[in-house]
């Protein structure tokens, strides 16, 4: 039977409280085995992606097991429609843009005109055959008017 002062207050000590490990006072008591560190203690405006707290969330990770699921998923990569980054031909678009620059690297000087010290904006991939093929001969490093010149050139073609 639950004891009460008379106030209408629990008693400290009785066996409900005496009992439940959890319950200590009025505080919740230990959530965690003893030793145990949480991996964002001490962390105050952490950033999700930055480098400390990737090791730590690493840290905490270390020796688990993977299920079969697990594992089989992350042999399999995501690539074109099943990525949660596909955005159709635009992102097609920007990865093989991206392909390019990592394979060729980024040369400042136009092919075609022979201007150097471009950047950014002043210079392009252009591909040959616009069929946007993962091809390393397929690309040409051209400057924006060279560039605009050879796809003005190509229109004037298609519409004859």
């Amino acid at each position: 039977m639950i004891q009460r002062n008379e106030k209408g207050q629990f008693i400290k000590g009785h066996e409900i409280y005496s009992n439940n490990p959890f319950i200590i006072g009025n505080k919740i008591g230990p959530r965690f085995k003893k030793g145990y560190t949480p991996w964002n203690k001490g962390l105050k405006n952490w950033n999700p992606n930055s480098k400390e707290v990737g090791k730590k969330i690493g840290d905490a990770l270390r020796g688990k097991k993977l299920s079969d699921w697990h594992k089989d998923r992350l042999k399999k990569p995501k690539l074109g429609g099943l990525s949660k980054y596909w955005f159709g031909s635009h992102s097609e678009y920007t990865s093989i843009h991206n392909w390019v620059n990592h394979k060729l690297g980024k040369p400042t000087k136009c092919k075609k005109c022979g201007r150097d010290g471009l950047s950014g904006r002043q210079i392009h991939w252009s591909n040959i055959s616009k069929k946007y093929k993962k091809d390393i001969t397929d690309w040409v490093r051209l400057c924006a008017k060279c560039h605009a010149g050879l796809d003005k050139s190509r229109k004037l073609l298609l519409r004859k």
